[in-house]
């Protein structure tokens, strides 16, 4: 007797399939940002042929931006903000378009990278928004505000920049105890992961005070006690 794939709860309808697949996309690129792997997590969102096989053209922006070889840590959100304005995920056309920096004879900073493929990741969050019929990743009917929750959620390193866009910090903060939060609000004993200076992520710390005289966040790891200003606590999670 033969069986159609509607009678075979085993099998998926190819939709259903590529929806998992891209989803197994989506994770494999947000562990390599979890580990700190960010240009190797651009390269993995920018790949054309693994887009292919959910049906979306993936292209760079046709400008080219040039940033000097010494830029100075400041700039780097304008940088930033600018890859943004110019990184779309076309929905009608099913296509994403990813714009990027350059420097000539030098690599970009991690700290830039870092920037850059959160721009990345929220393009293709936004494509898994639409691949599931425009349901929420996380629970938000405005798609923006839905892709850094979906990140909070997951436990990606995000930076001042990223949520600072479309008011995400202003509308998440208040109701979500697993973004950075400043001030003596900040509970001890709060798990945190702290981004170093070369842009090296690391788990497994936790808070111990807020510091009011210097505006730094005092976090422990064994016996190891460090001072991080709030910025580089980029996530900051209650068991």
């Amino acid at each position: 007797m033969s069986s159609s794939i509607d009678s075979d709860p085993g099998k998926l309808f190819p939709e259903q399939q590529k929806t998992g697949e891209l989803e197994e996309f989506v994770l494999q690129g947000e562990e390599l940002i979890k580990t700190g792997k960010y240009s190797e997590a651009k390269r993995h969102f920018k790949n054309p042929e693994r887009a292919k096989k959910f049906g979306i053209e993936v292209e760079p922006d046709p400008r080219e931006f040039i940033i000097p070889k010494d830029l100075e840590p400041h700039k780097i959100p304008r940088v930033a903000n600018e890859v943004a304005c110019n990184s779309w995920h076309m929905r009608q056309e099913k296509r994403i378009i990813l714009s990027d920096i350059s420097c000539p004879g030098q690599v970009l900073p991690e700290k830039l990278n870092h920037e850059i493929v959160l721009i990345y990741l929220e393009e293709w969050l936004h494509c898994l928004q639409d691949q599931k019929g425009g349901v929420p990743l996380a629970g938000y009917n405005d798609s923006e505000i839905d892709v850094a929750a979906y990140m909070i959620k997951h436990r990606i390193p995000l930076t001042p920049t990223f949520l600072n866009r479309y008011g995400r910090y202003h509308i998440l903060t208040p109701h979500r105890p697993d973004i950075a939060s400043t001030g003596p609000d900040i509970k001890s004993g709060t798990p945190a992961t702290v981004t170093r200076s070369n842009g090296k992520v690391e788990n497994d710390w936790h808070i111990e005070r807020y510091d009011p005289t210097t505006g730094n966040v005092l976090v422990t790891k064994g016996n190891l006690t460090k001072r991080y200003p709030p910025e580089k606590l980029y996530q900051i999670a209650r068991p």
